[in-house]
């Protein structure tokens, strides 16, 4: 807790002020979180400070940045990836919370960026990329190995179907016969479980289809929807470690290929 405030201090990320007439002070709570590791294990320990903007009044500072009860419509945001495209070099910088990710084709460049953001921010270097928002990366002399492991383990255990009999195909043989006039499931756990399937489609191009499908019954889902949904998930069980693997040796050039029937 010593250690962020100091940090928050010397970013001079407020300014002491006296507290207008007549007006009261937003609150401030501490946030505790344990930030784990791509196998479950404990990395750190993290603590943030943060504003209780869910106590703002509408119309009083309401669509400023910091704003956790503005609409999405009408709020403002900070942008959170960077480009910078020259004859020297390519650079993505792409910000979310407190985590960074800088990537580039430049070395020179990278350390670079890295200095100055030390600078200005004091930032912990954790190296080469291995994870991020659930995103697993490994690396080796053959190409870059990408998957969501631990998503998937979580949405397994989420459904309580770790110990269920596992499938070999993302879609079962007659879910397209299913009626979609079946008995509508009033159960908020359809709506959840899609959402979660579909940050899969990062490293899992194999679920697209059946998971975009599943997602235009999320206001009115059914039974037989559900079954197909539960049979992904099995699916999934049996598939944990899959991912996509992108070979040093490869061609740049993109080739996509099409069942037709």
């Amino acid at each position: 807790m010593k250690g962020e405030l100091r940090v928050l201090e010397d970013n001079n990320t407020w300014e002491l002020t006296n507290l207008p007439s007549g007006k009261k002070p937003i609150g401030w709570r501490w946030i505790y979180k344990v930030k784990c590791k791509a196998d479950g294990t404990i990395d750190k320990y993290k603590v943030r400070l943060v504003i209780k903007g869910y106590n703002q009044l509408e119309g009083i500072n309401y669509y400023e940045s910091f704003s956790l009860v503005a609409k999405t419509v009408t709020s403002t945001s900070d942008s959170c990836m960077f480009v910078m495209n020259t004859d020297e070099c390519f650079m993505v910088l792409m910000v979310y919370v407190d985590d960074i990710l800088l990537v580039g084709n430049s070395e020179e460049h990278i350390k670079a960026v890295k200095l100055h953001l030390d600078r200005e921010f004091t930032i912990k270097d954790l190296g080469l990329l291995k994870y991020f928002l659930g995103i697993e990366i490994a690396r080796s002399n053959a190409g870059i190995f990408i998957s969501q492991r631990k998503h998937v383990r979580d949405i397994v255990h989420y459904m309580k179907l770790q110990d269920a009999h596992k499938v070999a195909s993302p879609l079962q043989v007659d879910w397209q016969s299913y009626d979609s006039n079946s008995p509508l499931l009033d159960d908020p756990l359809y709506r959840r479980l899609i959402r979660r399937l579909l940050y899969l489609n990062f490293t899992k191009p194999d679920l697209t289809y059946i998971v975009h499908h599943l997602s235009e019954f999320m206001q009115h889902p059914t039974v037989n929807y559900w079954n197909v949904a539960v049979h992904v998930v099995k699916y999934l069980n049996g598939t944990t470690t899959h991912g996509i693997f992108y070979a040093s040796d490869a061609s740049l050039q993109l080739q996509g290929f099409c069942d037709a029937d």
